[in-house]
């Protein structure tokens, strides 16, 4: 026995070396076929040099409040971020986005507590009451009652049901912060970098909002919520109104009170809760504390983490749910959990990732393989109650935006898979993105480093350097010494992206497999410094290097503040130039909305970056294709004209620079008068 327990150390020890020196090996070789310094994604070497500055001057800021108030790292990045805030003038976005997330973890305790079970996870709190909130404001949607006042006091309500908890809470907190319990000298400069970074995205997400799927989709429906009180689930208007929309309602909930902040605000919050996952992830497979900080900070500073956090996706919001749903499927298939609370958890988080992409789909199979897999340990005749009320949860959050789909347009999935649903609204051929290709290579780990933009809009680096120098080391080690836990997250990722590059290679839609493989991370630097020191020094440089290169290439994903215009957060004078600069087409808008008084449809020629537009858009390209097809057809002015009457347009933002409709352009340019 004791001779083949040294055999397989020897294996895994081997099996570590080969790994971590392959790994460097192919790393170097991908940097080094880069022409220096032009992969590096920034728009030019000041734009570098004043994010740097001000990582450098983030680090010393928390570094010194940390020393000076006598409180640890964690504490003090709040009060750095506070000190930002107040300079910036945004203290009202940001107290509505804390608002939002204390009233989402009242309501959630106060729902476990009428469902009777006992949450000992602050996450899965907040989760299941974000996700109540954001599946509310669907329904009310349909209605005219969206007003700030109405959602002002649907956040006061948990408030005042919870009031005891809450005085209870505020106690203890305060507590937290005067006693917070010491660290070791390791941990504590862990701590900075994490911080730091988390930093970063924090004050990110205070300057204006650029992205395109924000601005056409995502921030659209918040600010025609308030200022249309509705929202018209009109597929041929807007062909994606009928998607699943649960992170867009969510959005609703600050910005109708805080505005674009406080929506982006929310955004990074969910970025920190996968933060929370990540570690949680790592403690549930048996990982180290140190392990679990090693992966936090690979995913906090890897520049695809940076992409969802610094536009408003809905991937982070999406993301969070799944994760947090199948941590508590792991929870409810491992041996020691017997009472069956985590599946009904779990059905309401998986439903809520449901309502909130459809792309969930692809997931679910292997959350359901995992628990045929585990059946004994979770389906037991005295737990019926509690499973059947998970299932009812799942369907309840998740079904309704299908069913809302499928009742306006005959298709649950509206615009996708028509050739099978044949709805009259769209196309009978199932919508599909050709610029992404089908299928996993060999050799996908090294293509996804150094050739992102083949699985992203992005350039060399999106989706971090960890994969090579750290994750292929963790995964032999976890292969040679058959970590039971550890290899499970690895198997439930894999599969999902095997699932999910069937269909298409994107990494957005693999964002929550990503989070779980960053995990994974964690558990093998865990597994690592169990086995020797001097294999856990070179594990730890490989992750010390796989965050230097992240955080040099963090906006090689779809970023937009690759200027990082600092300026744009503490000067409201140089943030409406550099829209005017960047953007004219938000400026375009607010000149809209005050002319455009009877909220008569505005035709929108050119990119549809026109959230906060009061009135509806008719948008020229595939968001709307019978009005582009009406467009590309037109002829003569007259035809033009006739166009615009027809729609009840009077007025038009356009942008001539698009080759696609040059000539249309020429024909409108002579139709009505040019007022900005």
């Amino acid at each position: 026995m004791k001779s083949h327990n040294l055999s397989m150390d020897l294996v895994t020890r081997v099996s570590l070396a080969f790994t971590l020196a392959s790994g460097c090996i192919l790393t170097v070789i991908g940097l080094s076929s880069f022409s220096w310094p032009r992969p590096i994604p920034w728009d030019d070497a000041g734009a570098l040099l004043r994010f740097l500055s001000f990582l450098l001057f983030a680090a010393l800021a928390v570094g010194f409040l940390a020393r000076k108030l006598r409180v640890k790292i964690y504490v003090a990045t709040p009060v750095a971020a506070i000190v930002v805030v107040t300079i910036a003038g945004a203290i009202w976005p940001l107290l509505v986005a804390l608002w939002f997330v204390l009233s989402s973890v009242l309501l959630g305790h106060w729902i476990f507590q009428r469902l009777g079970i006992k949450s000992e996870s602050l996450i899965t709190s907040v989760l299941v009451g974000a996700g109540f909130f954001g599946t509310i404001v669907g329904l009310m949607a349909h209605l005219p009652v969206n007003y700030p006042g109405t959602y002002g006091i649907a956040l006061a309500l948990p408030l005042l049901l919870e009031r005891q908890l809450l005085q209870q809470w505020s106690r203890k907190f305060c507590l937290w912060v005067v006693e917070a319990p010491s660290n070791s000298r390791y941990s504590s400069w862990l701590d900075l970098p994490i911080c730091t970074v988390a930093l970063v995205l924090f004050v990110v997400a205070l300057m204006p909002e650029l992205g395109h799927d924000a601005l056409a989709v995502h921030l659209f429906i918040p600010a025609h919520l308030l200022h249309r009180h509705q929202w018209g689930f009109d597929a041929t208007t807007y062909v994606w109104a009928v998607i699943p929309l649960m992170g867009d309602w969510i959005f609703s909930v600050t910005y109708m009170l805080g505005g674009e902040t406080a929506a982006r605000l929310t955004n990074v919050s969910f970025i920190f809760a996968l933060s929370c996952l990540v570690r949680d992830l790592v403690v549930w497979a048996g990982g180290s504390t140190s392990g679990a900080r090693w992966a936090v900070l690979l995913f906090l500073s890897s520049p695809l983490t940076f992409a969802e956090g610094n536009s408003l996706f809905v991937d982070a919001i999406w993301a969070t749910f799944l994760v947090a749903g199948t941590l508590e499927i792991l929870r409810a298939c491992s041996i020691n959990n017997s009472q069956g609370n985590s599946l009904i958890s779990a059905g309401g988080l998986l439903g809520c990732a449901l309502a909130t992409k459809a792309v969930t789909f692809i997931f679910l199979p292997v959350l359901l393989l995992l628990l045929i897999w585990n059946y004994k340990t979770w389906f037991k005749v005295c737990l019926i109650r509690k499973i059947l009320l998970g299932f009812c949860l799942f369907f309840v959050c998740g079904g309704i935006p299908y069913i809302t789909a499928w009742w306006l347009t005959g298709n649950p999935i509206f615009p996708f898979f028509n050739e099978i649903f044949h709805s009259s609204l769209w196309p009978s051929s199932n919508f599909s993105d050709s610029r992404w290709s089908e299928g996993l290579s060999w050799d996908f780990i090294y293509d996804v480093t150094f050739q992102s933009g083949k699985y992203l809009e992005a350039t060399p680096g999106a989706a971090g350097f960890q994969w090579l120098l750290v994750f292929l080391p963790s995964l032999a080690i976890l292969m040679t010494s058959k970590h039971r836990r550890g290899l499970v997250l690895v198997a439930v990722a894999t599969l999902s992206i095997l699932l999910c590059f069937h269909w298409t290679a994107y990494l957005r839609y693999i964002f929550p497999a990503y989070v779980m493989l960053v995990a994974v991370i964690g558990v093998g630097i865990s597994s690592i410094s169990n086995t020797a020191v001097l294999q856990s020094r070179f594990i730890y440089a490989a992750a010390a290097s796989a965050a230097f290169l992240n955080i040099l290439f963090y906006s090689a994903g779809p970023f937009v503040y690759r200027d990082f215009p600092m300026k744009a957060i503490f000067s409201d004078t140089y943030r409406d130039a550099y829209l005017l600069k960047r953007l004219p087409i938000r400026n375009a808008v607010e000149v809209v909305n005050a002319i455009n008084v009877q909220r008569t449809p505005v035709a929108v020629f050119g990119t549809p970056k026109v959230a906060g537009l009061s009135a509806n858009a008719l948008m020229a390209n595939w968001y709307n294709h019978n009005f582009q097809n009406q467009f590309l057809s037109v002829k003569t002015i007259q035809d033009v004209a006739d166009l615009l009457i027809e729609n009840r347009v009077d007025f038009v933002i356009s942008d001539s620079s698009a080759d696609k409709f040059k000539t249309q352009y020429e024909l409108l340019d002579k139709v009505g008068a040019e007022v900005a």
